[in-house]
């Protein structure tokens, strides 16, 4: 088809929004599903009240870390995983970890603490997208 063609004009139109359509399926299909990275707002509930902290997820070289946030005390865990809306944070040197579904956006879960003679407590989790205040100031009540 050349530009005198007679059709040209809607083989053109055609091709345009036919190129259009298969740009938006492959930018679709190549978004992230699941909870966005980012930092956030955590509570863990505990007999005597609640423990406010941060939880902040990163990509480092192409895997997801997470780096827990206690006042001025970073500690990052490589043990992480993001399946879907599940995420899955091993703590680093401890038996503990942290098991979330990321549902009407924020992570609710468990906290697993290892606890003398193989004892495990299961601790209630909720994180919020936002900044971490470590006076617990804007934390979420449960």
């Amino acid at each position: 088809m050349r530009g005198g063609d007679p059709d040209y004009p809607l083989y053109a139109l055609r091709l345009s929004i036919g190129l259009c359509y298969a740009l938006g399926m492959l930018l679709a299909c190549g978004q992230a599903e699941g909870p966005p990275l980012g930092t956030y707002r955590a509570v863990v509930s505990v007999e005597g009240g609640d423990l406010p902290f941060g939880l902040e997820l990163a990509e480092e070289n192409g895997a997801t870390v997470a780096y827990l946030i206690n006042g001025p005390e970073r500690v990052r865990a490589t043990g992480v995983r993001l399946e879907g809306d599940k995420l899955f944070v091993q703590m680093p040197g401890y038996q503990n970890r942290i098991e979330a579904n990321f549902v009407d956006g924020r992570f609710e879960g468990i906290l697993y603490v290892l606890r003398p003679r193989g004892v495990v407590r299961e601790l209630r989790l909720v994180a919020v997208p936002g900044e971490h205040d470590s006076r617990g100031v804007g934390v979420p009540a449960f």
